[in-house]
């Protein structure tokens, strides 16, 4: 029996020397262009040598498959602060899946677009279901607010329901640079969480911010939802001053949020005002505009009319006005222009498939 042992022993002893020679013999052609792969110099201690020449308790245990009682085991507590330094960070899937997305960002190819939207895919939803994720990619957006990949980031927030992404949208509204403000605004009209909190932010900007696409993100991020007839005066009293801001795209922005709240003729009057507006753009957002609000009568449908059937007016413009029409009710003069331009797309419509079918000459 002891005979046996000592052979096992032995064999046990010579196969592991050679595994180490020959895996040292099989990398060394490599340790001129890559000298961390080289393992380190065998070096047999004084308890290796006498391993090998004359096996211990340890070897025979192992020889006969019985497990060595030679060296305690490892106590828990140790185990586990092993465990706890060994483990992963909680956002390393987030991170890895957001340096792929920048990798692929920056280097386009023919299937970018589809790359990009998977590991987009999979960057929601670990931000959804891992709240350290969820953490590092709001620090994330708020220190590249102004890059493409910062970007990313807040859209991906803005469909995450989460009181965390919430409350950063507020603390960037209420940061001290327009970049912060206008980044905070758009994620919070993203959240489609319109609170009161929500709210007083975004008229306190609207009635004492002075940069323009601040009051812009700001406008955008006050649709329309219930309030006590007390505050709707207010907030309209609040609007009106933008609808004749010099800036044509502040001003078509802030016709829209009047009409989302208007209730009566009266406060609808700046919107149906801005349908003489010398801005095309205005006159435009002021038709669409129409066609959102609560009310109308037939004082809207006239002026509405009066764009439709303005041949001078911007094409477009007659366009949008017509369709808003479509949504109120007329009288029969009234529906008789609405006819009128109605054909006159018809034929337009007719003329352009005629051109795009038309045989080319040889």
């Amino acid at each position: 029996m002891n005979l046996n042992m000592k052979l096992s022993a032995t064999v046990l002893c010579s196969s592991l020397i050679s595994t180490v020679v020959g895996f040292y013999l099989g990398h060394s052609s490599s340790a001129t262009t890559a000298t961390k792969q080289v393992p380190p110099p065998l070096v047999q201690s004084e308890t290796n040598a006498n391993a090998c020449s004359e096996p211990n308790s340890a070897t025979i245990a192992l020889a006969e498959n019985k497990p060595d009682v030679s060296t305690p085991d490892t106590p828990p507590k140790e185990a586990a602060q092993a465990t706890e330094v060994t483990e992963p960070p909680k956002a390393l899937m987030a991170k890895d899946l957001f340096g792929q997305l920048e990798e692929a960002l920056n280097q386009p190819s023919p299937y970018a677009e589809s790359i990009q939207s998977a590991l987009q895919a999979q960057l929601l939803y670990e931000m959804s279901h891992n709240p350290a994720a969820l953490s590092w990619a709001i620090t994330q957006f708020k220190n590249g607010l102004s890059t493409e990949t910062g970007q990313i980031l807040g859209a991906l927030l803005g469909v995450i329901q989460d009181p965390e992404v919430e409350a950063a949208s507020i603390e960037l509204v209420e940061g001290s640079s327009s970049e912060e403000k206008i980044a905070g605004l758009e994620l919070m009209a993203r959240l489609g969480i319109y609170g009161e909190k929500q709210r007083s932010h975004v008229m306190k900007l609207l009635s004492s911010e002075t940069n323009k696409n601040v009051m812009g993100a700001a406008l955008y991020a006050l649709p329309k939802h219930p309030t006590s007839p007390q505050e709707t005066t207010q907030i309209i009293n609040t609007l009106k001053p933008l609808t004749q801001n010099d800036d044509p795209e502040l001003r078509r922005r802030a016709m829209i949020a009047v009409a989302n709240w208007a209730n009566d003729r009266e406060k609808l009057d700046p919107v149906v005002d801005a349908l003489k507006d010398n801005s095309a753009d205005v006159r435009a957002g002021a038709a669409f505009a129409l066609a959102q609000s609560r009310y109308s009568d037939q004082s809207v449908a006239s002026a509405l009319v009066d764009l439709v059937k303005n041949d001078d007016e911007d094409w477009v413009v007659r366009e949008i006005a017509w369709q808003t029409l479509a949504d109120l009710p007329m009288s029969e003069s009234h529906y008789k222009i609405f006819e009128k331009f109605q054909a006159e797309l018809d034929a337009s419509a007719e003329v352009e498939t005629a051109s795009t079918t038309e045989p080319v000459a040889p």
